[in-house]
């Protein structure tokens, strides 16, 4: 009886380390198995127009506020994982404050062939957002110009999902109106935010949303530095007040096929 006892433990004990290990990616794709990445290897960057302080995330502490270059960053969660906590990034009044943002550098394993999804949900705390304010999710290139703008808030359109008219905002945007509204600290909701990104073809499919509509999907150009994802606050502000916002769930995987 004891044996079977613990032999029905040990097998628990194994499915639930699996389940750990096992995909609980948002967006699937046909033929890709998904595994969550433990540990990213995140780095904190608070930026003004003139400089840029790097924290690793191991050296942070949760509920005490980091304060760089005119913008602030501070986390709440109960353990050390990046994935249980809630990350506040705050860019200050000042017209020069920039950033506040968690760069995701992979530890250096992003591969050739690799295939990355980034998923989070992101929230706006305070601040007016103006038409220049944007949150963003990165993967980029350290010279080529190609960036994955997620969406730009607009206060005076209601907070529809736009691109501004550049050469690097490629691909096929889908409209996704009154996010302002929907999404800000008055109705206390959350955005969901997935990337997938496919690096030996170079395309990249943009979801937002509970349902995981798609929003944007293109093909960028060769890469000419390191990939990565970046999430954060951007952007510059309205009647000289902070703007926070807040991410959380973030997690990331790598595809299996």
């Amino acid at each position: 009886m004891k044996t079977k006892i613990l032999k029905s433990s040990l097998f628990l004990l194994i499915c639930m380390f699996c389940l750990t290990q096992s995909s609980f990616a948002q967006v699937k794709f046909k033929g890709v198995k998904w595994t969550k990445i433990q540990n990213p290897d995140f780095v904190l960057q608070l930026q003004n127009a003139q400089k840029m302080d790097r924290f690793d995330w191991d050296t942070l502490k949760a509920n005490q506020d980091i304060a760089a270059n005119l913008c602030k960053y501070a986390y709440k969660n109960k353990t050390n994982d990046y994935t249980d906590a809630i990350h506040r990034f705050t860019i200050g009044a000042d017209p020069k404050a920039r950033r506040s943002e968690m760069k995701i550098q992979m530890d250096g394993k992003y591969k050739e062939d690799g295939i990355y999804q980034f998923e989070g949900e992101v929230r706006f705390i305070d601040g007016i957002l103006s038409s220049h304010h944007i949150c963003q999710v990165w993967q980029n290139m350290k010279q080529s110009g190609f960036k994955v703008l997620i969406f730009n808030t607009k206060k005076d359109d209601k907070g529809t999902l736009v691109v501004p008219p550049s050469i690097d905002r490629v691909g096929i945007f889908t409209p996704l109106t009154n996010v302002f509204a929907d999404y800000n600290d008055k109705t206390n909701k959350w955005l969901k935010v997935n990337v997938v990104h496919f690096r030996k073809e170079n395309k990249v499919y943009i979801y937002l949303g509970d349902q995981s509509k798609l929003y944007n999907e293109y093909v960028h150009g060769p890469a000419d530095g390191d990939y990565y994802f970046k999430f954060g606050a951007y952007g510059k502000l309205e009647n000289d007040k902070e703007a926070t916002i807040e991410w959380r769930n973030i997690k990331m995987f790598e595809g299996f096929n």
